[in-house]
């Protein structure tokens, strides 16, 4: 199973029937600062999951379900991946080449005959955001959120009809109450009996932007010389007294 981010696309040629929206905001996830300038190298710790059916060597054989955990790594200025790899090769990768509109362009590919059960993007703990379609007010420095739309080349085309597309973890900024645009999970969940092939989708993505280092110095610093301003200022007040 190979899941490639190829390119920033604006808008994929062939638009497919859309999949089910499902939206749960729980479990609340608190940002600092958000920004829509996102390439493949700014999603580094982005957790991956896939999971397929594989036929079972033990009794009652059947199939059961296999997940298949992957981190997300920079490889380049603007890309990045994140890949197990077998024997034969590179099991299940997800990739992204490109971008800084945070509109990122996603091509999945299989290696695997096993159907595949779920995808999961979980940007919890990296700070990674999926920007979606929203009405009311947008979380500020997000960009111009969609829901997900996928493309070819998914045969048969049309059966992303039959995929559930699910939004979690809604994110808080600075302790406000969640906008409801940005949402720190992404989980597709496919039919049980589609069978292995390849498609592309789009999914705006935005990210926490946390102070640089020398940030939190100037505002240590700034702190530092108010605490030792009001210091200073008690106890002249004090030698005041005594003097007088």
């Amino acid at each position: 199973m190979r899941l490639t981010l190829a390119g920033a696309l604006v808008s994929i040629s062939i638009q497919l029937t859309a999949a089910t929206i499902v939206v749960d905001p729980n479990p609340i996830v608190t940002a600092s600062s958000i920004t829509s300038n996102v390439n493949g190298a700014d999603l580094a710790g982005l957790l991956v999951t896939a999971t397929y059916l594989e036929p079972s060597s033990t009794p009652p054989f059947g199939s059961v379900p296999v997940a298949i955990p992957m981190t997300w790594v920079a490889t380049g200025p603007a890309s990045g991946a994140a890949t197990a790899s077998g024997p034969a090769g590179p099991i299940v990768s997800v990739s992204v080449i490109g971008s800084a509109s945070g509109n990122l362009a996603w091509s999945y590919q299989t290696t695997v005959l096993s159907p595949p059960l779920s995808l999961v993007l979980d940007g919890t703990a990296a700070g990674i955001y999926f920007d979606r379609a929203h009405t009311g007010p947008s979380t500020p420095g997000s960009g111009t959120g969609a829901d997900i739309v996928f493309g070819p080349p998914l045969f048969p085309p049309g059966s992303d009809a039959s995929f559930v597309v699910t939004y979690s973890s809604a994110v808080a900024l600075d302790g406000n109450p969640p906008d409801g645009d940005l949402y720190a999970k992404l989980t597709i969940t496919f039919p049980t009996n589609f069978a292995p092939t390849d498609f592309t989708f789009t999914q705006p993505t935005d990210r926490n932007v946390v102070p640089e280092p020398s940030s939190w110095l100037l505002i240590a610093t700034g702190l530092a010389a108010i605490a030792i301003w009001r210091s200073v200022g008690r106890n002249a007040g004090a030698g005041g007294k005594i003097t007088g």
